[in-house]
């Protein structure tokens, strides 16, 4: 039996965490305060206020301006679902290119602010 191959979800976990978390693991703090009911960024207190974008349903070159207006309202959070089924058609068959760049949105979300 060959060995088995890591899954590209697995694979992907890592450089995805790592795009998250170290351009700003030194400056910022995000902290639930139980006490309080609240939550504190970077120690003061922090309204999340989010909505929901489907970036795969959004093409690509307008990304930017939607998430730009998204911050403008006053949102300072997004939130998202990764269909995987967009990204594999078919098993064993991946595609995280163009409009199915989750790297790239993730940074334009983080170049918003959200």
């Amino acid at each position: 039996m060959a060995p088995k191959k890591p899954s590209c979800l697995r694979s992907l976990l890592l450089p995805l965490s790592l795009t998250l978390l170290l351009p700003q693991a030194d400056t910022r703090s995000f902290l639930v305060d139980r006490d309080h009911d609240r939550f504190l960024l970077d120690g003061a207190p922090f309204r999340y206020v989010s909505g929901s974008l489907h970036y795969f349903r959004v093409p690509r070159v307008l990304w930017t301006d939607r998430l730009l207006k998204m911050r403008w309202s006053g949102l300072n959070a997004i939130q998202f679902y990764v269909p995987w089924n967009y990204h594999e058609p078919q098993p064993g068959v991946y595609n995280f290119n163009g409009s199915r760049d989750l790297i790239a949105f993730l940074n334009e979300a983080a170049l918003a602010n959200l």
